[in-house]
């Protein structure tokens, strides 16, 4: 005969930490879950199929077949491990039975203990185990405290600090790009024959640096969005997430936009200069178009937003963008005043630019600025804005 008896448990502080991290898991994914409807939902309508639209079934299999290593600890009750071998909190004792003529007595007995006595904690609980991805001494497992600073991420031991790089990319040189005409957030042409080379040559470079995307984001504008597509294409990771975003939009340059350089710098000289040298004096009105700040106040907290959803503090996310906003986001980003954001100069088509962040707050760090070294041939000034 199979007894059964209910034992109720007393949570102590680090059972609740522990619980309060498994609540925040489920927040989290209830969020990630939305964010994924959404994105089906924004990609059904960019193909027009409604074939793609989400549903339940769709968004679970993917929540699913994205699944990262540290979310199969925490759903898999990875909560309960320890550096050593056992629970993070002793179990209540099991009812010991001595015979048939004492099981009532036992039975009674064994329920007036485990109400009274509360379960002691004989280790700290771990929420998960993780592999950095840095260069050595990562690459080792380290395991994470549950309830430090009451996030996911947090490094207990281990070899470095976690870091979420973010890389930039500037769309591939168009049509309009070769005339020397302003594009801006809602002119557009196709790319060159040579783009595509040159977004082939990115590709094999992030290849042999061995760089895991684990999301790519890209402008609405389709002459990123085919250098996106085409990148991810040559990536040898395949299936990586590709969301439009719309914050990612080249800078509303009114009036210029259409127009050739040299038709511009006839029209509206003063604007043009402060564009380009002088942003903090920059006065779009005239063009009826965007100024630096209304810029960055749109770009800025999708990036920290995206940032701070990376839990592990490892992730590699992949922005594709354009030449004007991306500058002037990525030092807005490292801390560079508005008067200051064209110190470095423009960015170049197809090239890349690489930040780290330790977490959404500002600043985060450069680590490499308007890379081209990997693209063939030799640049134009038609190139770089």
């Amino acid at each position: 005969m199979i007894k059964t008896h209910k034992i109720k448990l007393y949570p102590n502080a680090t059972m609740r930490r522990a619980f309060q991290r498994l609540f925040d898991y489920r927040r989290y994914c209830y969020n990630l879950a939305l964010e994924t409807w959404n994105n089906m939902y924004d990609e059904s309508l960019f193909m027009d199929d409604k074939s793609l639209r989400p549903n339940e079934r769709k968004v679970r299999n993917e929540l699913v077949n994205n699944k990262q290593d540290w979310q199969y600890e925490l759903s898999l009750a990875g909560w309960s491990l320890r550096p050593s071998s056992g629970l993070p909190w002793s179990a209540p004792r099991k009812p010991q039975h001595t015979g048939p003529t004492n099981a009532a007595v036992n039975h009674h007995r064994s329920n007036l203990r485990h109400r009274a006595r509360k379960p002691q904690p004989t280790g700290p609980a771990y929420a998960a185990v993780n592999r950095c991805r840095g260069p050595p001494p990562c690459g080792s497992l380290t395991l994470r405290r549950a309830g430090d600073n009451g996030i996911i991420g947090g490094i207990e031991n281990g070899g470095c600090k976690k870091v979420t790089k973010l890389y930039f990319v500037r769309h591939g040189k168009t049509e309009w790009n070769l005339e020397g005409r302003y594009q801006g957030a809602f002119g557009d042409s196709p790319l060159l024959p040579e783009s595509y080379v040159q977004v082939h040559a990115l590709a094999s470079y992030l290849n042999q640096e061995h760089v895991h995307f684990d999301h790519a984001y890209v402008s609405p504008l389709k002459r990123t969005r085919t250098t996106a597509l085409e990148l991810l294409t040559h990536l040898d990771q395949p299936d990586i997430p590709l969301t439009i975003l719309p914050a990612l939009r080249e800078f509303n340059l009114g009036l210029m936009e259409g127009q050739s350089f040299t038709d511009v710098a006839a029209r509206f000289p003063n604007e043009l200069h402060a564009f380009r040298h002088a942003p903090a004096d920059y006065d779009p009105s005239a063009l009826h178009g965007e100024t630096f700040d209304q810029l960055l106040d749109r770009m800025t907290p999708p990036i920290q937003e995206i940032v701070a959803n990376d839990y592990m503090g490892s992730a590699n996310y992949l922005f594709v963008g354009h030449g004007a906003s991306l500058a002037a986001l990525i030092q807005h980003l490292v801390g560079t005043p508005v008067a200051d954001l064209r110190k470095d100069g423009g960015l170049t088509n197809s090239s890349l630019t690489t930040v780290q962040a330790d977490g959404p707050a500002l600043p985060y760090r450069m680590v490499q600025w308007n890379d081209t070294h990997f693209l063939p041939g030799t640049r134009s000034a038609t190139d770089t804005i």
